[in-house]
């Protein structure tokens, strides 16, 4: 192993503590330890670094990306839609179990997945505590509807937009590609999640 590679996985792993402990913000650990890292010279030229490291279209759009997602969450839109859909529900757990699930798979497939489930927990646990039921059930389906429904589009998750870059697809060619694969898998965690739970 080289010094550069020691030094590389050193840095990465006090980042990576950083980052978890959440003792230092986790963007000035990155952008730190990337200091670091140029300052040792593991990046020998500046130039190659920006070229061949930095993807400066997915840092833009998801940029973009959080900008309107803030914005829209300070309408107060996300937990309108998610009231609707509890009142649409007429009182059955089943329906509004599929419904949030849903509706988690398909805010994901267009805004952060973390900021999906921040503004879904607390109501699922509201319907969860007015109904006197285990919300365990509701919050782990819907972790698994973010992350699934995060896989099919082009923006739902960052490694998307890197892979879409790479392979040169466009919005609607990862849409083709993924979206069919995304609905099969949604559909039957729903149908386990259904199935093995018996207050539903």
């Amino acid at each position: 192993m080289t010094i550069d590679a020691i030094i590389s996985l050193f840095i990465f792993v006090v980042v990576y503590y950083l980052i978890i402990s959440e003792k230092v913000h986790r963007s000035i650990s990155v952008v730190l330890g990337a200091f670091i890292l140029t300052f040792f010279g593991v990046f020998e030229d500046p130039d190659y670094l920006f070229k061949n490291y930095v993807d400066f279209d997915t840092i833009f759009l998801l940029i973009g990306m959080m900008l309107l997602v803030s914005a829209v969450k300070s309408t107060g839109f996300f937990e309108y839609v998610a009231f609707k859909l509890i009142h649409f529900s007429k009182n059955s757990f089943l329906s509004i179990f599929i419904l949030l699930n849903f509706f988690v798979a398909f805010f994901s497939a267009f805004v952060d997945n973390v900021t999906t489930i921040m503004i879904f927990i607390p109501i699922t646990l509201a319907v969860a505590d007015a109904a006197g039921i285990d919300p365990t059930f509701f919050v782990l389906s819907e972790v698994f509807s973010s992350n699934i429904g995060g896989t099919a589009t082009l923006i739902g998750d960052p490694p998307n937009i890197l892979i879409g870059n790479a392979a040169r697809l466009t919005f609607n060619d990862f849409i083709l590609n993924t979206s069919p694969a995304t609905l099969i898998t949604w559909g039957t965690i729903i149908l386990y999640f259904v199935l093995k739970n018996k207050n539903i």
